[in-house]
């Protein structure tokens, strides 16, 4: 008996989100009533009020939603 093996990939999606804080390393965002954070590499005061984010899951649900890194 084969056994075998079903990959699934995600669609990666954009939305523009409000940036609630800025730390070193990472802002703030609120997502279905949720603050989570979204990690970039460079300085804090280069991020806008308002940024474009990558993420994978459903932004109607909090808890499947993964960012990628900004760059």
């Amino acid at each position: 008996m084969a056994i075998t093996t079903k990959e699934v990939v995600e669609e990666i999606k954009e939305v523009e989100l409000d940036v609630l804080e800025r730390e070193e390393g990472s802002v703030i965002v609120k997502v279905d009533g949720w603050r989570m954070r979204v990690y970039f590499d460079g300085d804090k005061d280069s991020i806008p009020a308002k940024i474009l984010v990558k993420y994978t899951g459903d932004i109607e649900n909090a808890h499947t939603v993964k960012f990628e890194k900004l760059k």
